[in-house]
């Protein structure tokens, strides 16, 4: 199955496939040599595999743009000159780098890689220290000798220089990723700032101050809270290079925010976000990512980006009250009524488990209420689950096992969505209930 319209339909089938089917598909496309896979393929593929996160057959097309995985977005969310790429630049870029007098080291590197069993670490320091600085020198002499600028070709040779420059510094981003915790990083600890701070220490001399911001740049998208990473390195000082410090560190907190707020836009997009548990953890990402920059942002006093970081709190507050929040407590009903059905026998238990995700995730929207101003307004959505779902544990049924199951479940959803005092309470009324009627 390897022509173009089974590849096409691979594409339209790409959700439905079985977890089974989509890695046998995957299999087959890393058996194939690295100028004749399917890209497109790939993307359309790469949501579900993100989530399985099957192993995979190390290639030197993927060791090669290892360093700048992190910064690739989705076309339909992606935005010009944010510090964002696509992936369409990775054709351009690789066969650059194969056309070019490098190709004989690509060749020999390529063949190095079939033939080693080592870990990461083994291939970023034996094949990545000498693949990324001269993947960056052959991608830059392309656009060199390239004629010719339209709007669009602007763009990716923007994106090719943005690569070009990433890979510049692909040893020592893999070497730093190597010793973090692993993506999304939720808490930095003081040895990782520490390593953090001596590798751009390390970076400036000798090099040029722009290799800082592109290390930068790509540390921070590891990050749930990437102002929390800025903030310490702000701190420290860039010996004899201060002008540069302020000037970079400046573009790099504008491209965060404005990536923030793009993010933020995309939430609202019709059709870009299912309601439920994925959509909630987008938005508290998004919420803790803005709370991150919010004081750097406040200490420049930079009126523009003040107004960009309201903006993507105003679009996170539409999308949790009306995308996720309605939707999310309608379900939670829902799957009650199917866990908690009439009849004596044995309860739904995979209702129960998708039901009880789903109160978490209501417990997880009023967090991100209280971040964004509108507590009162998810307090009072809870409110009225939580009301329906004391009428399920006190509502007669056929059976006093019926009746106490109906109980449990709902305390159980009490506790997770408002905590176990109100459950206690709930727990108590039910039990007085039961032994009423016995």
């Amino acid at each position: 199955m390897t022509g173009r319209d089974d590849w096409q339909d691979i594409i339209a089938a790409s959700e439905r496939l079985s977890d089974d089917k989509l890695l046998q598909v995957l299999t087959l496309i890393d058996r194939l040599p690295d100028q004749h896979r399917p890209l497109d393929v790939l993307e359309a593929m790469r949501p579900r595999l993100a989530r399985l996160r099957p192993p995979r057959r190390p290639t030197l097309q993927r060791l090669l743009f290892r360093p700048v995985e992190d910064l690739f977005d989705p076309p339909a969310i992606y935005q010009r000159r944010i510090g964002r790429l696509l992936r369409s630049a990775i054709a351009p870029c690789w066969q650059a780098v194969s056309a070019a007098k490098s190709g004989s080291l690509v060749r020999e590197l390529g063949e190095a890689l079939r033939s080693s069993d080592g870990d990461d670490l083994t291939l970023t320091n034996q094949i990545g220290r000498r693949l990324w600085p001269a993947a960056a020198e052959a991608i830059r002499e392309s656009l060199a000798e390239q004629t010719g600028r339209s709007r669009r070709d602007e763009d990716l040779r923007r994106q090719m220089a943005e690569i070009a420059d990433i890979l510049e510094t692909g040893l020592e981003l893999e070497l730093t990723k190597h010793q973090l915790p692993p993506r999304p990083i939720e808490t930095l600890f003081e040895g990782h700032i520490e390593l953090l701070k001596s590798t751009v220490l390390g970076l400036l001399d000798p090099g040029p101050a722009e290799r800082v911001r592109t290390f930068i740049l790509v540390i921070c998208a590891r990050m749930n809270r990437p102002g929390a990473v800025l903030a310490h390195l702000s701190e420290m000082a860039w010996p004899n290079r201060l002008t540069d410090q302020d000037r970079i560190m400046g573009e790099i907190e504008g491209d965060l925010v404005a990536n923030l707020v793009n993010r933020a836009r995309g939430l609202n997009r019709a059709g870009a976000t299912k309601p439920g548990p994925e959509a909630v953890r987008r938005a508290r990402d998004l919420v803790e990512g803005l709370a991150s920059v919010r004081d750097i942002v406040m200490r420049r006093n930079d009126p523009a980006v003040i107004g960009a970081v309201a903006e993507a709190e105003t679009e996170v507050r539409h999308f949790l009250m009306d995308s996720v929040l309605g939707p999310t407590d309608e379900t939670v009903r829902h799957l009650l009524g199917r866990a908690m059905k009439h009849g004596g026998g044995a309860s739904d238990a995979a209702a129960e488990e998708t039901a009880e995700t789903f109160a978490l995730s209501l417990r997880h929207c009023a967090q991100i209420g209280r971040a964004i101003g509108v507590e009162r307004e998810v307090a009072a959505k809870l409110a009225a689950v939580c009301t329906e779902l004391e009428h399920h544990a006190l509502d007669s049924g056929p059976s006093a096992e019926d009746r106490a199951r109906r109980l449990v479940t709902s305390v159980r959803m009490i506790e997770l969505i408002q905590g176990p005092d109100q459950a206690e309470v709930l727990l108590r009324r039910g039990l007085e209930r039961l032994d009423g009627s016995a």
